[in-house]
């Protein structure tokens, strides 16, 4: 098994930290975004842009 010292143990937590607050954000500053821009595409524009 390996063996974690606690300074390996607070830089993964740590990097969990920091990905966890990267998410948040982009989906805190997107997701009105990506919500308005889906309602105003339509069914019809979805073909459009898809297909």
């Amino acid at each position: 098994m390996v063996n974690l010292t606690l300074e390996q143990l607070i830089k993964i937590i740590l990097g969990m930290v920091v990905v966890a607050v990267v998410i948040t954000a982009l989906y805190l500053g997107f997701k009105n975004y990506v919500i308005d821009f889906i309602k105003n595409m339509g069914f019809r524009g979805f073909f459009a842009c898809y297909g």
